[in-house]
């Protein structure tokens, strides 16, 4: 693609035609890449952060709005380990492995968080989501959105009674199966977060880390959004139009029919 500002990462400004690697990247172990207004971020494998390409409106945040044309890393993140990352068209934002959620470059319209519209040089903590237990973000042009999965909690959704089905646990104190349910679900939630930090190649012994916990994980925040677009589309007590129902290879729809009185009875129709 077009080199200009050394957005393709190779040290100038030309052009290129066909995929080429980026040779400071080799050793850095990258999990993710994503793209802004000419230019990239690359999150390496160790939580590192690296940007190079155009440098106005400081959306490098190298602190200078200088172009860099090989990816640098982001020193203003030096001790903190990313996990998650997105950008807009002149901004950033990150997510640490301590939920602290980090963003720089263009502010004109607020979307770094601080409350200010000054360009932030260099990453800058979001204070009013401290505590927020934030795992993913994501950017629009010039907007971030976050999603807060918080810690469960001793005190709710905890089980009152075992139940029946069940039977293996049934002689087992219910406050330790409370305690083991929190411990799963905060264990579920960190190797969530950290997931593409994870090496997916085989063990010595033969299977995949990720393949042997799957059983394991309990995805609560997956659950939860099931949930409510299920909750979002069902319609109680009430019958509203036609309906279809399948069964087997067979489809039959019913329709409301008048039988007299004001009153209306469902009929079946073919399709």
């Amino acid at each position: 693609g077009d080199g200009d500002y050394g957005k393709l990462g190779r040290g100038g400004s030309d052009g290129c035609k066909v995929p080429k690697k980026i040779d400071p990247l080799l050793k850095c172990q990258i999990v993710k890449i994503v793209c802004g207004s000419q230019f990239s971020m690359a999150l390496g494998r160790n939580g590192d952060l690296y940007t190079w390409g155009k440098g106005d409106y400081h959306r490098l945040g190298h602190s200078s709005e200088d172009h860099v044309r090989w990816p640098q890393r982001v020193v203003g993140l030096n001790g903190q380990k990313v996990l998650e990352i997105s950008c807009g068209s002149l901004f950033c934002v990150c997510v640490t492995d301590d939920h602290q959620v980090y963003a720089w470059g263009d502010n004109d319209e607020g979307q770094c968080g601080n409350g200010k519209t000054n360009a932030v040089p260099t990453p800058q903590l979001i204070d009013s989501l401290q505590g927020k237990r934030i795992n993913r973000i994501a950017c629009g042009s010039a907007h971030a959105i976050a999603w807060s999965t918080l810690e469960q909690s001793a005190s709710t959704k905890q089980p009152d009674t075992i139940p029946p089905e069940y039977p293996l646990l049934q002689d087992t104190p219910i406050e330790n199966l409370r305690n083991r349910l929190i411990l799963l679900h905060s264990f579920s939630e960190i190797f969530s977060s950290s997931l593409r930090m994870f090496s997916l190649e085989a063990t010595s012994q033969g299977h995949k880390v990720t393949h042997s916990l799957r059983h394991t994980l309990v995805m609560s925040h997956k659950e939860t959004a099931f949930k409510k677009v299920v909750q979002a589309t069902m319609i109680r007590d009430r019958q509203h139009g036609p309906s279809s129902s399948s069964t087997g290879c067979s489809v039959v729809r019913h329709e409301a029919a008048r039988t007299g009185a004001g009153q209306y009875s469902l009929r079946r129709v073919p399709c």
